[in-house]
């Protein structure tokens, strides 16, 4: 097939992907149990993402943008919510701008500060898209490299290292919720979708800085 009749295809795949990513993406997770050693787990948690304009200035232009054929520039606002008294009182909300969209494959959320979201609980870009795979198969994938951002106050009330592992716990059940939430969807219009092993890969960010400042090449990462 010629390469534009690949990218037209992609985008009619890509598309409606990228369009329903609201719905697929809300997750609500019961009886997280934190990595930190308090009274007040396991609790109930859960992230759900809005259209930023729509849910803080009360007008419809992000909304707007994400349905129109460039969608660049959406901004999301992402709920974080607890069931329990200390979660809640420090759940971390977080902000993403779309930074870039390329047809017929893919899409990148870049983290952002807002005045409603603060900072981001993680720094970084994920990009989202639908891949051709060996065996023939549509893959939609997630992929990033993401760095916690842990509040100074947080920090001040708990261990940063299991802070941090409860980040990535709630990053990592946030992206396979998403896969699950995808596959049933595609299953409901009478698809074939199969979910594979995510793959997570935890890395102290002392370690990584260290590697980063040495001589030796950073082939510890894995970035494939």
């Amino acid at each position: 097939m010629e390469r534009n009749m690949w990218s037209l295809l992609l985008s009619f795949l890509v598309h409606p992907a990228q369009k329903c990513f609201l719905g697929v993406s809300k997750g609500y997770f019961t009886a997280f149990e934190s990595s930190c050693n308090v009274g007040d787990s396991p609790t109930d948690v859960s992230e759900e993402f809005f259209f930023y304009s729509d849910k803080w200035l009360n007008d419809n232009y992000d909304s707007n943008l994400w349905s129109s054929t460039s969608s660049l520039s959406t901004m999301f606002f992402i709920d974080a919510w607890a069931d329990a008294f200390g979660p809640k009182l420090f759940a971390d909300d977080g902000a993403v701008i779309t930074s870039q969209v390329t047809d017929g494959c893919c899409w990148v959320f870049t983290t952002i500060k807002t005045p409603k979201s603060g900072d981001q609980p993680f720094s970084g870009h994920r990009q989202f898209g639908l891949k051709l795979n060996n065996q023939n198969n549509w893959e939609f994938y997630a992929k990033a490299i993401d760095r916690a951002n842990i509040p100074l106050l947080l920090k001040m009330a708990r261990n940063k290292h299991c802070l941090e592992q409860d980040y990535y716990k709630i990053g990592d059940l946030t992206w396979s919720n998403l896969q699950k939430n995808i596959a049933g969807l595609i299953n409901l219009y009478n698809g074939n979708a199969n979910i594979k092993q995510p793959q997570f890969e935890h890395l102290e960010t002392p370690i990584v800085l260290d590697k980063l400042k040495s001589t030796v090449p950073v082939s510890f990462v894995g970035c494939n």
